[in-house]
């Protein structure tokens, strides 16, 4: 489902304009080389689980986005979203980036659609 907001860039970070309420924030994400397409991709994604399913995000709460993960992280005004960058002590580290993450389910939805297959990409 294709939800209707824009993607603005404010320098080093894009952020959504118009899911505030849908969601209660808009959503911040580091502008460093995805495409407005992808990470609108991404972004559809993770709405159209948070409203079918009725949930509610939470501050530090981790989602799966095809084989990635992510977090939401809430600051002062946005949910900014971080992808797993590692394991350090048996803790997850996350950064506020998602190169991989959309990487990643860029490449599941090229595959489905090489296969004229509907992409089922699981969540977490």
């Amino acid at each position: 489902m294709k939800y209707s907001y824009t993607l603005l860039e404010l320098g080093e970070v894009i952020i959504t304009q118009g899911i505030n309420p849908l969601i209660g924030r808009e959503f911040s994400i580091r502008n460093n080389g995805p495409s407005k397409e992808d990470i609108r991709l991404l972004v559809d994604y993770i709405l159209t689980y948070i409203l079918e399913e009725g949930k509610q995000i939470r501050d530090q709460e981790t989602f799966g986005c095809g084989s990635w993960m992510i977090q939401f992280v809430f600051d002062a005004t946005y949910i900014q979203l971080h992808e797993l960058k590692g394991v350090n002590d048996n803790k997850n580290i996350y950064e506020f980036d998602l190169t991989h993450t959309i990487n990643f389910f860029r490449s599941q939805f090229d595959l489905c659609e090489e296969y004229a297959v509907s992409p089922e990409i699981p969540a977490i």
